[in-house]
């Protein structure tokens, strides 16, 4: 049965002010009484189960710290909008699908935890999904409101439009968020947030090994012998999505639909600037592949990417593999990407995924998450806007040092695992603070940093 507020939704003429308005009226419950030996029940929000390898990568290592952190006293729950998590990052996790309406199926959720931890990296800015970032604020900041823990976990936080930055500085409050980086917690800071700084958790993710990878791209097309050339592409012009209740899926607009009622933007200055995009991709693509007579794997890292990927397919000049992320354990894609020659990529996760590998990397940026990635390394970093945009490729590429690329992906490793670590520390002193009455047990090596970290892979407690 429709529900009297879904109706003023779905009748709304301003759908998404009227869906953040009823999600700011979330009236939610506060927690059952904390004893010693109690389980605590903690929920992961975020979009698990979207077919995004960076959102299961982050979730997965986010419910492996706080799982090593406190053992059997914590059960985990996992926000979902289609119903299902994947095994291989978030085994023993009860899928919580939101069901019937966002903002009465968030308080269900919430009111059946004890804590909540916000966990996507686009935590916090309208890039994507004003709805997202305000289902997270709501959760957090609700959460703590009635004196439950809840933390936003390696949150990045970047433009915002009005609307939704009058949101996250009403709702979110004093809930303790973790930022990524350093422009992110400056920016958390003017929005009055309670904040400090912390780092993405894809840092910690055991990838397949080379030779179960090696299977995996010979499958792909890889002949073994030849320069692996790995793309990310995305349609970095048809976001963010936005709800609207009243239309129909029909053939005319089905491939602007992103799931449910939201629907990605569209004008035709979109899809000249994406067409430009593809363009000028598969001209750097192609001289690439032709000077170093590389194999060439297109790499969809979500499932909306796909499109992307076939659409730059058709455009090189040499025939392509293409590997569906969401079609994969996460572990053998981030695999895959260790083994590339060079990586160009739309993709944050890509770049991070690939980088304890020391493989030489461009990043063409979207918005801020890439040039905060890799702002100490600006000449890797091209605009996907840009005019020029071929061009701009070539010249990173040409720039690359692979030894300097190297020793650069390895501090960047070790400095994220360092305050990936310092998260996990500050998550347990917030912890002590939310429900002083539950015994914590302190890390087995407290004098070792790491100890504050998931077990690592040889590879990566060799770089921390």
């Amino acid at each position: 049965m429709t529900s009297a507020l879904e109706q003023e939704f779905a009748n709304s003429p301003t759908p998404e002010k009227t869906l953040l308005g009823h999600l700011a009226a979330c009236d939610f419950q506060p927690p059952a009484t904390k004893s010693r030996g109690g389980q605590l029940r903690l929920m992961l929000a975020g979009y698990s189960g979207s077919g995004n390898v960076g959102t299961e990568m982050r979730t997965g290592e986010i419910r492996r710290q706080i799982a090593a952190l406190l053992g059997p006293q914590v059960s985990f729950r996992a926000l979902s909008t289609t119903g299902s998590l994947p095994e291989d990052t978030l085994p023993q996790v009860q899928c919580v699908k939101l069901d019937g309406y966002l903002p009465q199926a968030l308080q269900e959720a919430v009111d059946e935890v004890d804590a909540v931890v916000a966990c996507e990296g686009s935590m916090f800015k309208s890039t994507f999904s004003n709805v997202l970032s305000a289902i997270m604020a709501t959760a957090i900041g609700g959460a703590h409101r009635v004196g439950k823990l809840s933390v936003g976990y390696g949150a990045e936080i970047g433009r915002m439009d009005p609307m939704l930055e009058g949101f996250v500085r009403e709702q979110v409050g004093q809930a303790l968020i973790l930022c990524r980086n350093e422009p992110s917690l400056r920016r958390a800071q003017e929005l009055g947030l309670r904040a400090q700084l912390g780092a993405d958790t894809a840092w910690s993710f055991d990838a397949a090994p080379p030779d179960e990878s090696r299977v995996a791209l010979s499958s792909l097309g890889w002949d073994g012998v030849s320069p692996l050339l790995v793309v990310c592409p995305i349609n970095a012009f048809w976001w963010p999505v936005r709800p609207f209740p009243a239309m129909r899926v029909t053939e005319s607009n089905r491939h602007l639909h992103y799931q449910s009622i939201f629907f990605h933007a569209h004008s035709a200055a979109r899809q000249a600037a994406y067409r430009r995009y593809m363009e000028q991709m598969a001209s750097a693509i192609n001289h690439l592949a032709e000077r170093n007579r590389a194999f060439v794997l297109l790499v969809s890292m979500e499932r909306v990417d796909r499109a992307a990927c076939a659409d730059l397919a058709a455009r090189l000049t040499r025939p392509a593999g293409q590997m569906q992320g969401a079609d994969h354990p996460v572990r053998t894609v981030i695999g895959v990407l260790r083994c590339a020659s060079l990586l160009v990529s739309s993709r944050f996760h890509a770049l991070v995924g690939a980088m304890p590998a020391g493989v030489p990397s461009v990043g063409v940026s979207m918005d801020e998450r890439i040039v905060n990635l890799l702002g100490g390394d600006s000449e890797r970093v091209v605009k996907a806007s840009s005019l020029t945009l071929g061009q701009d490729i070539l010249r990173a590429v040409e720039q690359l040092d692979p030894d300097q690329v190297a020793a650069a992906s390895v501090a960047c490793v070790r400095e994220g695992l360092r305050l990936q670590a310092g998260m996990g520390r500050a998550f347990l002193e917030e912890l002590r603070r939310a429900y002083p009455g539950l015994e914590i047990a302190e890390p087995s090596r407290p004098g070792d940093w790491k100890s504050w970290l998931p077990p690592l892979s040889p590879m990566l407690e060799a770089m921390a």
